[in-house]
């Protein structure tokens, strides 16, 4: 069993509802032994409300509303015992996720109930999707809503662009300031995550990105043709693709995601021990659990550990100038 919750552990269920209580995501794989009372299967642009049987719909419709106003939201046991099946017991927590002031959505996850001692999930878990799950997307939008990323443009439109991007990047740094104080509450007995870039600084002429993000890795060559142009960069969203790459060509220097579905930076690393070359790798990930930085620096290998999203200053520690 703990094999099975190691290998899945970021497939907490959930459900993304908006303003009208319409699905727009949700996530019910590997749900383990949970199943729900529900009066048909869920689908994208349903109502949330809909699918819930008759006698829990009023509450929960209330408990959305509250959400959507701001206010994080436990359901009542009872309530969501009668529509969670299962032998353990579990809770729907409701999550505000305020986008701007046009967009809120709430975050319905189902999770194991904190008192029961015999629990299928532990802190690592949540630990997890908050490091990946949630603060994955949050990097994302962070790196692409900074406009210094961007070629400099001086016209009228993109100083509004710039406007708008600059809202966004506020938003997403809130609720990434969020994700980081949950992460630091739930990892309140380890270290705190702190990024210590390496004194080491590095000159190379190629560099070998590895994450399963095509957007991420677009972003990033991005940034160091911007300011490390005299780089070659090659990106692969397919991990096992850069194993072979990297098997048949001198590699100097890796950047490698954590987060990856098959073969995960785990096993990347594990494979890469195999190859006659070792090259150095930097983690660059979502993750701010420092459990997971530890596990990488076990590697000897692994040079660094940034968590996302990349920036110019970032890059700037690790690189000597004008290589």
């Amino acid at each position: 069993m703990q094999n099975k919750i190691e290998n899945n552990r970021l497939n907490i269920p959930y459900f993304i509802i908006d303003s009208l209580k319409n699905i727009v995501s949700f996530n019910l794989n590997n749900a383990g032994d949970i199943k729900l009372s529900l009066r048909e299967p869920p689908q994208i642009g349903q109502s949330f409300v809909d699918i819930i049987p008759q006698e829990q719909a009023s509450y929960i419709s209330s408990a959305i509303d509250k959400c959507l106003s701001g206010r994080t939201i436990i359901a009542d046991n009872d309530i969501a015992n009668k529509i969670i099946i299962t032998h353990f017991k579990f809770q729907f927590l409701f999550i505000p996720l305020p986008i701007n002031v046009a967009f809120h959505y709430a975050v319905c996850l189902i999770i194991p109930n904190a008192n029961q001692s015999d629990s299928q999930f532990s802190n690592y878990d949540y630990s997890s999707l908050a490091s990946h799950g949630l603060r994955g997307p949050v990097s994302n939008i962070l790196s692409l809503a900074n406009y210094d990323n961007y070629p400099q443009l001086k016209s009228y439109e993109a100083l509004k662009i710039k406007s708008l991007l600059k809202n966004i990047y506020g938003q997403a740094e809130k609720l990434n300031d969020v994700i980081v104080s949950l992460n630091y509450l739930i990892n309140n007995d380890k270290a705190a995550f702190a990024e210590d870039t390496n004194i080491e600084k590095f000159m190379v002429n190629t560099l070998v990105l590895v994450d399963d993000d095509p957007l991420v890795n677009k972003m990033h060559k991005m940034l160091l043709k911007k300011y490390h142009a005299n780089i070659d960069v090659i990106d692969f969203n397919n991990p096992q693709k850069a194993l072979d790459y990297i098997a048949a060509h001198r590699t100097e220097l890796i950047f490698l995601d954590i987060n990856m579905p098959e073969i995960d930076g785990w096993e990347f690393l594990s494979r890469l021990k195999n190859q006659p070359l070792k090259p150095k790798v930097i983690i660059v990930s979502s993750s701010i659990d420092p459990s997971e930085k530890n596990k990488a620096y076990s590697h000897d290998c692994v040079k660094d550990f940034i968590s996302k999203p990349l920036t110019r200053e970032k890059l700037n520690k690790l690189f000597l100038e004008n290589v």
